[in-house]
């Protein structure tokens, strides 16, 4: 429960030195099942040598390849989850949040980030030190939609973008051949963007 979830975090922050209460949160993606995501979570913070408090936000994906609109339902349904999470997390002994989502991930942290009202999303973005989009499986109309709603930040998002990947590829195909973000050729556009 909540109530669990902030207690021992704050138990965990709490054993870091001031200046190094940092949370990193993973929000991963389409056809990525718990186990999955698990040990590529781990994989990133052993392999980054991260010393704050990392923290997997896992939603509801089937993690079958022709299961897209399951899994993009499933992301829907996973905001208000990840809302409150985020919520507890700023509410915490934290001193920063670092936030990577992946693939449909994006589209959940960004529809997320869109939902929480201005005044509370200003809150949060005092700690939120750096937001990292890799290969992010969103429409790119949807996307500027969301930055418009979400408004530009003080700390510009970081994009990773993928040319060769595999899911980018079958969601473009099943979106009508309509670009993702992931995938977006514009780097320029994306800039400007935030």
């Amino acid at each position: 429960g909540s109530a669990a979830f902030t207690s021992r975090l704050n138990q965990r922050l709490s054993a870091l030195p001031r200046g190094q209460r940092t949370v990193f949160l993973f929000i991963h993606g389409y056809n990525t099942r718990f186990p999955e995501s698990l040990y590529r979570f781990t994989q990133l913070v052993h392999d980054s040598d991260f010393k704050g408090v990392p923290i997997l936000f896992s939603w509801a994906s089937r993690g079958k390849l022709q299961d897209y609109v399951y899994d993009l339902n499933s992301a829907a349904i996973a905001r208000d989850g990840l809302e409150k999470t985020l919520r507890l997390i700023d509410s915490s002994k934290a001193e920063r949040i670092v936030i990577l989502a992946h693939s449909m991930g994006n589209w959940l942290m960004m529809e997320t980030a869109r939902q929480i009202p201005p005044a509370e999303r200003k809150k949060l973005s005092r700690k939120v030190e750096r937001v990292f989009l890799a290969a992010p499986d969103i429409d790119i109309d949807v996307f500027k939609s969301q930055l418009k709603r979400i408004g530009r930040q003080s700390k510009p998002y970081v994009i990773l973008v993928s040319r060769d990947d595999r899911a980018l590829r079958l969601s473009k195909t099943i979106a009508g051949g309509k670009e993702r973000v992931g995938a977006y050729q514009d780097d320029e556009e994306l800039a400007q963007l935030g």
